[in-house]
């Protein structure tokens, strides 16, 4: 909070007088602070889902993050919209930016460097070796004595080989501890050979020949990018790098495929790895179903659906967060277990970071963050609180298909109940929720003129808070006169779908419904809603507390909006 007033102050007392008629930019200012690196965080952060986000130098050793430019206007309204939904914080004040100084957030550039490799071609194989005899090669005391005469990196390839066989899980260290004998003892049993915990010279052989045979036609090689900071094997028959999108360096697939790595590389803290343990999780390479685990100093994400198997892991070590993505197809299980294997035994951290001004500053587009389609919902339709519970109704159609609905994107919810004729629908949202408002309902009845006032996220949830639909009830029935509508002349959208129509006393008076009759699209100012009694019902037949109101004194316009807007609700279907 500190930071925010120092910056406020700085910008009360640097602003000049502003000649009446002059055209001035406003930004709107989200946060300070007192580093570069940590600007730059989290101006990245805020960029996947708020568009025109810069960073500038404000002097002092800080830098603000802001919005715009803008006119007076429109950075009233953004101010105003962001601050609303909790996307930016309750103390972000608007700013004409005149100590703003070099502009840290975005930069172009015009061309970037390709990594800096040093290749190393993995072993080549012993094909001669297929099978093992049951009659060891050696006695014990012949493979205590070669095994001794092997060097520590040998070793360490033995342990490897045994780590992606699914026999070994400690470090990989070049001791032959009691893991390490264990899992020889383990890996004998298999291959049906004395059990001594002591291989021979032709067991080991034959157990590297096991591992690299899976491995073969990967290609693997050993990729030393001082650009990202970091070296390890990459299957480069397979992969080849594509581009820097910090904090990312891609490897995309050569033939086209759903095969694809990336480095995790960037300067940070605890704070900056949480941070990055989230955002990778709206990533559409990353599905829901899989495990996740996060520490104060290392997280691990597993994400698996019908057609690829993606893992991250990250590590914070000297303020640098560190690490890879691997996205396989399923079906590739064994190769993909021992590359994974390899990419962990293998990854070593160099010096630096990847620098956040590479790339093509892909991430400021809406859909994309570190160069990456964001995960998208099958459909967006709007909704309508009827309990300070988190009970909502909206239109029934498409939800019964969706493998998982969220209510504005970040609370769980399930299909409660639908009508019999599956126009409307109840959910309830799994977690504790307290909408700003919910729906009164009445029983006195609407007429036709009235002025009503929609409200729905005309947009498809790309803008944060709902818009306000002024309209007027033509009709009470639909054009093939079902007695189940109103008939408005409103001007409504695909994604208002599910929204309130409320009347000037702030009731419900229906909830806005796909503009369809008999397959025909209706003109643009025509809508239909269901009316308020279809919603009674439902309610009733859910066994739901139904919210009367017997008031019929109007509301002002600024009023009737924001009862409209805090009971509407963002509804999403996914299938992903």
């Amino acid at each position: 909070m500190l930071r925010r007033f120092f910056v406020f102050w700085a910008v009360l007392f640097a602003v000049p007088s502003v000649l009446i008629g002059q055209t001035v930019d406003f930004w709107v200012q989200v946060e300070a602070h007192p580093d570069e690196g940590t600007a730059l965080q989290e101006a990245r952060l805020y960029s996947g889902s708020i568009s025109e986000v810069n960073a500038y130098a404000i002097g002092a050793g800080w830098y603000a993050i802001s919005i715009g430019p803008f006119g007076e206007d429109e950075a009233q309204s953004r101010l105003f919209e962001l601050r609303s939904t909790g996307a930016i914080p309750i103390d972000s004040f608007l700013s004409r930016g005149s100590n703003y100084q070099d502009k840290i957030w975005p930069l172009d550039v015009a061309s970037e460097p390709q990594p800096v490799s040093e290749t190393i071609t993995s072993s080549a194989l012993d094909t001669d070796i297929r099978t093992l005899s049951a009659e060891p090669d050696e006695t014990l005391g012949e493979a205590r004595q070669s095994e001794q005469a092997l060097s520590r990196d040998e070793k360490k390839q033995l342990q490897i080989a045994l780590k992606s066989a699914g026999y070994y899980s400690s470090a990989i260290d070049g001791d032959f501890g009691a893991g390490t004998r264990a899992a020889f003892t383990a890996w004998q049993n298999d291959e049906g050979v004395p059990l001594t915990g002591v291989l021979t010279t032709g067991q080991r052989a034959h157990l590297l020949w096991q591992y690299n045979r899976v491995l073969q036609s990967l290609g693997m090689e050993k990729v030393s990018d001082t650009t990202s900071g970091v070296a390890m094997n990459l299957p480069l028959s397979i992969l080849a790098f594509s581009k820097y999108e910090p904090p990312l360096a891609h490897y995309a697939s050569i033939d086209g495929g759903v095969h694809a790595a990336y480095v995790i590389s960037q300067q940070g803290d605890r704070k900056s790895l949480r941070a990055l343990y989230k955002a990778l999780q709206t990533l559409s390479i990353l599905p829901k179903t899989g495990d996740r685990s996060l520490t104060s100093d290392r997280f691990e994400i597993t994400g698996e659906n019908s057609d690829f198997i993606t893992y991250a892991e990250a590590t914070l070590r000297d303020n640098a967060v560190k690490g890879f993505i691997l996205v396989w197809p399923v079906g590739d299980d064994e190769r993909r277990s021992r590359l994974l294997a390899d990419m962990q035994a293998s990854f070593t951290r160099l010096d630096g970071v990847l620098n956040p001004d590479l790339g093509s500053n892909a991430s400021q587009k809406v859909d994309l963050l570190f160069g990456l389609d964001i995960k998208k919902p099958a459909f967006v339709r709007s909704g309508i609180f009827i309990s300070n519970t988190g009970h909502i109704v909206t239109d029934a159609s498409g939800l019964k298909n969706c493998s998982r609905i969220t209510v504005e994107h970040r609370y769980e919810a399930s299909l409660m109940k639908t009508d019999p004729s599956e126009r409307l629908a109840i959910l309830k949202v799994s977690d504790k929720i307290a909408p700003k408002d919910f729906a009164d309902l009445s029983v006195s009845k609407d007429g036709i003129g009235d002025s009503v006032l929609g409200a729905g996220f005309s947009f498809g949830g790309r803008l944060m808070v709902p818009s306000i639909i002024p309209g007027t009830i033509e009709e009470l029935q639909s054009l093939t006169g079902d007695g189940d509508y109103v008939r408005l002349a409103m001007s409504s959208r695909e994604s208002d779908t599910g929204g309130p129509v409320l009347n000037r006393a702030g009731s419900l008076s229906g909830v806005l419904v796909s503009a369809t009759e008999d397959g025909r699209s209706l003109p643009e100012n025509v809508s239909y809603a269901i009316k308020a009694d279809k919603v009674i019902k439902l309610m009733n037949d859910a066994g739901r507390y139904v919210n009367y109101q017997t008031a019929r004194t109007s509301l002002s316009d600024v009023a009737l909006a924001k009862k409209a807007r805090d009971m509407t609700a963002l509804v999403s279907c996914w299938n992903n």
